[in-house]
């Protein structure tokens, strides 16, 4: 898949990021997100292509937030599919608080110099951040 411009530059920074992190991550595609449908599309693709796939990432919380459900009925579950996003989108962190229950929280802190935002979240449980 082609991706142009920004979205270009932000895959790469994230797979570069990974592979800095951890030497031992395979990048097995790059597929299209964006939106909630699209997400769905690629997942259900990635999933069947790459059946033991252990992380999703994504530009953009839409595309991210239509994996997310998808995968979960296709019985994925946190525990052993995570998913990391970049923008921030409320209906993000509610998924997030969702899914953490009173088992966690999810911290967002502005910054007042930066066009930024911080994102942290806890658990009690690791296996379900």
């Amino acid at each position: 898949m082609r991706i142009a411009g920004p979205a270009r530059r932000l895959a790469h920074a994230i797979e570069q990021g990974l592979a800095e992190s951890n030497p031992n991550v395979t990048v097995v595609g790059r597929y299209i997100g964006g939106l909630a449908e699209n997400g769905v599309t690629s997942i259900e693709t990635a999933l069947q292509e790459h059946p033991d796939l252990r992380l999703v990432t994504g530009i953009n919380d839409g595309g991210n937030l239509g994996a997310f459900e998808a995968a979960g009925t296709l019985g994925r579950t946190p525990a052993d599919l995570a998913f990391f996003g970049i923008d921030c989108d409320p209906a993000a962190v509610t998924a997030i608080e969702t899914e953490l229950g009173d088992d966690g929280r999810v911290v967002l802190r502005y910054s007042g110099t930066e066009n930024l935002c911080r994102v942290m979240v806890e658990a009690r449980d690791g296996a379900a951040m």
